[in-house]
């Protein structure tokens, strides 16, 4: 089969797998095969030069974009998960508070609890992700200079990006708040 011959729905599968797996192309050919029985890895893969050269779906589509922006997206959704909790927190505060200065008893002690609470969270969003941000630039740098070594040592670094990603808010302190 050509890539003339697969639908748009396969392409945009090929898009979503491409990346899911970082650009892994065994990963990739093992998932379409299951919809496309006919698809191989090949069709990734720029073919060819001069006027005899085939663009592969990664450039023809624009998967490497898609990819950096995939992951773009990844980060971006733990840090607004994180901030998420705190305005939680600040929400439940602003609450109590109104409750307390209508003289509830009970409401003047959750709402001191809840702006201890709204203070370490704020410390700890504001530390976590001045270093988490710090780790995503760092990161991205070190992808960009391994695509301009090699494109593979790139894909690499975007396979692995969600282990990276896991081990950044271990470190960061990111899994303790919320």
């Amino acid at each position: 089969m050509t890539s003339r011959e697969y639908p748009h729905e396969a392409k945009e599968l090929c898009r979503k797998l491409y990346c899911q797996y970082g650009g892994n192309p065994a990963q990739i050919e093992r998932e379409m095969k299951k919809q496309y029985p006919g698809w191989t890895r090949r069709l990734l893969n720029d073919r060819g030069t001069g006027p005899d050269s085939r663009h592969g779906w990664i450039t023809k589509y624009g998967f490497e974009k898609s990819l950096e922006l995939h992951q773009q997206n990844q980060i971006a959704s733990v840090v607004n998960d994180d901030e998420r909790r705190y305005q939680a927190v600040v929400k439940l505060a602003d609450h109590y508070q109104e409750k307390a200065l209508q003289g509830d008893e009970k409401a003047v002690q959750l709402f001191i609890k809840l702006t201890e609470q709204q203070i370490e969270l704020r410390n700890k969003l504001d530390l976590t992700t001045g270093n988490f941000e710090t780790f995503v630039e760092d990161f991205e740098l070190i992808v960009k200079w391994a695509k301009e070594i090699d494109t593979d040592l790139a894909k690499l670094f975007y396979k692995r990006k969600d282990e990276f990603i896991e081990m950044a808010e271990v470190h960061f302190g990111k899994s303790e708040i919320g």
